[in-house]
């Protein structure tokens, strides 16, 4: 939420930005999760791709991969969460991990699902309280002795806009609730496809396996049933794309800050000349001499490129934002 200077304002504004932010901290583990998933599958550029079809997609790959023997064990179907359990003792590679990021999907789903109905209560609340804040803050703007001309239209401005995404919290929240609904209902799915095709799962091991069909999405589309490819399916499939982009860039950044570390990690543990490991190919002899003088104009010069690499580093922000919540939905 963005900041006005007004004490009052910020009070509540700080209390929606920590509501928020436990909205991230339920839909963070199921994003990142099914994430994995589509990877690990390979369904990640599928348009309309679910954990259903990853899920059948894993155990078609598993029968090919053994040459459709011992097909018996491959999975069990529950009937209450996790509603599907996969046998992953003769998987391998990717698949082990496509099985691993499913478990993580289940569980993220289930922690979710025990704490959405408080958070519903709570976001019926905020937007309740929406429509009379710009009002207040109005009042705050002409008691306040502290703020100037540009402050205090900000201070409006900023409590407008936050005021507008407050009153959008109930269907956030409503929008969450329906996207846990309909996972666990697409993870049923693919226990009643694969029920449908346990007779058969055999010939389709023999058969992905002779096709030399590598990937569980491969198998898939081979052997499964048609996905579901309607205007829906589409919006969806473009909003875990963006997702999926926001994660490789932060994972870009936690790569690099991990190798800016790690070159701190030597220059501070020097043990009288610098370690080969924060010398490039160009650097030049003197680097390496034990001479005082050129090791400390080499240590000023590793400071300076730690210092443009430091400033080029785009570090998260602390909070959440709202606006890129609300994006991510409508």
């Amino acid at each position: 939420m963005q900041k006005t200077k007004l004490p009052g304002m910020d009070e509540v504004f700080d209390e929606v930005q920590g509501f928020v932010d436990e909205i991230y901290e339920i839909q963070d583990p199921i994003d990142d999760a099914l994430g994995n998933l589509l990877w690990y599958t390979n369904f990640h550029k599928t348009v309309g791709a679910t954990a259903h079809h990853c899920c059948v997609g894993i155990v078609f790959s598993l029968a090919a991969a053994s040459n459709g023997a011992g097909v018996e064990n491959l999975f069990e179907v529950k009937p209450a969460s996790p509603f599907l359990e996969l046998n992953k003792s003769s998987a391998q590679g990717d698949t082990i991990k496509a099985i691993d990021a499913f478990t993580d999907y289940i569980k993220a789903l289930t922690a979710a699902k025990d704490r959405i109905e408080p958070l519903a209560d709570k976001a019926k609340s905020f937007a309740e309280k929406a429509p009379d804040l710009p009002g207040k803050c109005k009042e705050d703007i002409s008691n306040s002795k502290d703020l100037g001309m540009m402050e205090k239209a900000k201070a409006a401005k900023n409590t407008a806009s936050n005021s507008k995404h407050m009153a959008k919290l109930p269907s956030l929240v409503t929008g969450l609730k329906d996207t846990i609904q309909e996972a666990f209902e697409s993870v049923q799915g693919a226990g009643k496809e694969l029920n449908a095709k346990k007779d058969k799962l055999s010939d389709i091991g023999k058969d992905c396996a002779a096709k030399k069909l590598e990937y569980p999405k491969d198998c898939y589309l081979e052997f499964g049933d048609p996905i579901n490819v309607d205007g829906n399916a589409k919006k969806k499939h473009a909003a875990q794309q963006k997702k999926m982009k926001k994660k490789e860039a932060k994972d870009e950044i936690r790569r690099r800050n991990e190798l800016l570390l790690d070159k701190l990690y030597y220059i501070d543990r020097l043990p009288g000349k610098l370690h080969p490991f924060t010398l490039s190919i160009d650097r030049p002899p003197s680097a390496y001499s034990l001479n005082r003088h050129n090791r400390e104009q080499e240590l000023d010069r590793i400071d300076r490129e730690n210092i443009k690499m430091l400033n080029k580093i785009q570090h998260a922000s602390t909070k959440y934002s709202i606006e890129d919540l609300m994006s991510d939905r409508y």
